[in-house]
């Protein structure tokens, strides 16, 4: 199911909104109001893609998951 999504990363204060597209592949209840959604991304426009995996390299460092 092709989506687009539209978000920012809390890098910097004035972080630019994010678009990307992709796929949902998974889909599953979890709760009666709660669901997981899992999202394959195949672009980004401009910067984006550096600009995530900037943001996710920091979190995994800051938990001592990456080097």
């Amino acid at each position: 199911m092709p989506v687009k999504a539209r978000f920012s990363v809390p890098m910097q204060p004035a972080q630019p909104v994010i678009i990307a597209a992709g796929n949902i592949v998974h889909f599953r209840r979890i709760a009666q109001d709660r669901f997981q959604v899992g999202i394959q991304f195949e672009e980004f426009e401009g910067g984006g893609c550096a600009c995530v995996d900037q943001y996710v390299r920091s979190l995994l460092n800051e938990r001592g998951k990456f080097t």
